[in-house]
């Protein structure tokens, strides 16, 4: 596994190809990705899955709508209960002393006015146990949770949509946002653009004088947790090929890099750049005649510019250089 952060230098005279280009990338980090979490229009969530709404007077439990209970009665699950089965005191204040319960010569008097649906018994108020069945219907089997409209769905994840940066646009794989193949090259070849079909067919044939490992790097579509390193990877074992230097194309700018070491700088960068993307960061050191060292952090779009590098070999981490 490679770190994120890769560490270049730049060939300032460089002469780009015209039917070969790299794709720039950059990359979503964990906190940017949620599970799937809602569902098409028209269909609920329930569990792990999605429904069919239920039609009106019904709600849903898993593949079931059940119909809900009346209003103050008691859901005892596939029944409904009115909460019966007791008796109160009727109010016989209005009964006169010889019939207390208005059951001979007062009949009336008394009423159950404070317990609505109950019977009037006289003295008493009673209300009957009621039990009913509920109806029920089935609405399929379900389907699995998605990602919000304005999200990409990658697996389980969804992840934020690609944003145009610059003139570019970008695809989202993985985790890792890929620009868009267009102009001279439009044709996608993996990590690289190239101007139709049997150029990026003849370049990967190329490949074979470089290592297994170059020709993944370069020419697979390039996600997950790699974060883009995996290019710069395939970069540099080509850089060491025979016969394929002409490939090295840097992201459209610069080119040319050999694979020198494991290693990090240890001295300071005397500049730094946030919210910029891998070309973006070559392009700054390019503009600076201070600038002999670029590194990159593609999941933070952090780039950090250097007079000079001393190198050191980390043993917990994989660091990149890459050295005219």
């Amino acid at each position: 596994m490679y770190s994120k952060l890769v560490l270049v230098t730049l060939l300032l005279t460089a002469t780009l190809a015209s039917d070969v280009c790299w794709r720039d990338s950059y990359a979503y980090g964990l906190k940017d990705s949620r599970g799937i979490h809602t569902c098409p229009d028209g269909y609920e969530k329930s569990g792990l899955l999605c429904y069919p709404k239920c039609k009106k007077g019904f709600y849903g439990v898993g593949p079931v709508c059940w119909s809900k209970c009346p209003s103050g009665w008691r859901d005892d699950g596939a029944l409904c209960n009115n909460r019966g089965g007791w008796t109160k005191g009727a109010d016989v204040s209005k009964c006169p002393w010889y019939d207390i319960c208005g059951l001979t010569f007062s009949r009336g008097c008394s009423n159950c006015n404070r317990y609505p649906g109950t019977s009037n018994h006289g003295c008493t108020c009673h209300k009957t146990m009621q039990v009913r069945a509920k109806k029920t219907y089935g609405r399929g089997v379900g389907k699995p949770l998605q990602c919000a409209s304005n999200e990409v769905q990658q697996g389980l994840f969804c992840y934020p949509a690609c944003k145009k940066r610059g003139n570019k646009y970008f695809d989202l794989t993985g985790n890792v946002c890929w620009e868009k193949c267009t102009g001279e090259t439009p044709h996608r070849c993996g990590a690289l653009c190239t101007k139709d079909k049997n150029t990026c067919v003849k370049k990967t044939a190329q490949v074979s004088g470089a290592s297994a490992a170059a020709a993944f790097g370069v020419f697979s579509a390039l996600a997950g947790d790699a974060l883009g390193a995996a290019v710069w990877t395939g970069l540099a074992a080509l850089a060491g090929g025979s016969g394929v230097t002409e490939l090295i194309n840097g992201w459209c700018g610069a080119e040319d890099m050999e694979f020198k070491a494991v290693g990090k700088c240890k001295s300071d960068s005397f500049k730094t750049f946030r919210g910029i993307i891998t070309y973006e960061c070559l392009k700054e050191c390019l503009k600076s005649d201070a600038c002999k060292f670029a590194q990159y952090d593609v999941e933070e779009e952090y780039c950090a510019l250097f007079r000079d590098c001393d190198e050191y070999e980390k043993k917990t981490e994989r660091w990149e250089i890459f050295k005219k």
